[in-house]
C-alpha cells in the first residue's frame, strides 16, 4: 500500500527529540513550530516501506529512555 510508504524523521527542539514518521516532514515540521517555534529537522529517510518499524526500533532506544522526546 502507498499508504504506508513513509518518511522516518528526528527534530529536534531546545535538546528534546521527536522521531516520527509522515509523508511529508517538511508539513509536519510546520505543524510542530506552532508550539515549538525553533523546532528542526535533524534527520529525514528516503521514502521506506517498514517506516513504522524503524520509527519504533528508533523510539525504543537509549536516548529515548532517557526522556529527551517532546
Amino acid at each position: 500500500r502507498l499508504s504506508n510508504i513513509k518518511k522516518v524523521y528526528v527534530c529536534e527542539y531546545k535538546g528534546m527529540y521527536k522521531i516520527g514518521i509522515a509523508h511529508k516532514p517538511q508539513n509536519r515540521l510546520k505543524q510542530l513550530k506552532c508550539g515549538c517555534p525553533t523546532a528542526r529537522i535533524l534527520y529525514e529517510s528516503n521514502y521506506i516501506k517498514n517506516c513504522f518499524f524503524v520509527e519504533n526500533i528508533l523510539k525504543n532506544t537509549k536516548l529515548t529512555e532517557s526522556g529527551f522526546l517532546f
